[in-house]
């Protein structure tokens, strides 16, 4: 689940700066869903791997994994966004993209706009909470 005061602004960063984050198995039931939402694009960028499972994002044309999502699509998000992107399976997405981001660096480290609502201050207090969590305890306590 993404972190608290995150609002996502579809500004597709996920999608194109964490090459990679997307990549990963499903099973028949979650593709079935995918096939549902876009039939005719969905199967062309999934291989079936065996035991029931999927590689997705191959390409089609060279075998390899896409260097980024296949399945985001541009289009005009709001007045205010020169441009925004919509998934193709935005119903369905992978948990990967679901979860994402997983922290407020996480989000911060592709460009992602979900905190640009947010004061510099009240992002800064977020990572420093952040920080604080990720530290090791100090083996200090009672």
């Amino acid at each position: 689940m993404p972190p608290k005061h995150f609002v996502c602004k579809q500004c597709g960063q996920c999608c194109t700066e964490l090459t990679g984050g997307y990549l990963g198995t499903v099973n028949r039931k979650q593709l079935r869903a995918w096939l549902k939402e876009a039939p005719d694009y969905v199967g062309d960028w999934v291989q079936y791997i065996g035991y029931g499972l999927y590689d997705y994002f191959i390409s089609p044309t060279t075998g390899e994994y896409a260097t980024r999502c296949p399945w985001l699509r541009n289009y005009k998000a709001d007045r205010y966004l020169k441009k925004g992107f919509r998934c193709q399976i935005q119903d369905n997405k992978p948990p990967t993209c679901v979860e994402f981001p997983l922290t407020v660096s996480h989000a911060l480290a592709c460009n992602c706009l979900g905190f640009s609502h947010l004061s510099d201050e009240q992002v800064e207090a977020l990572l420093a909470a952040e920080k604080k969590l990720d530290d090791p305890p100090s083996g200090n306590e009672g």
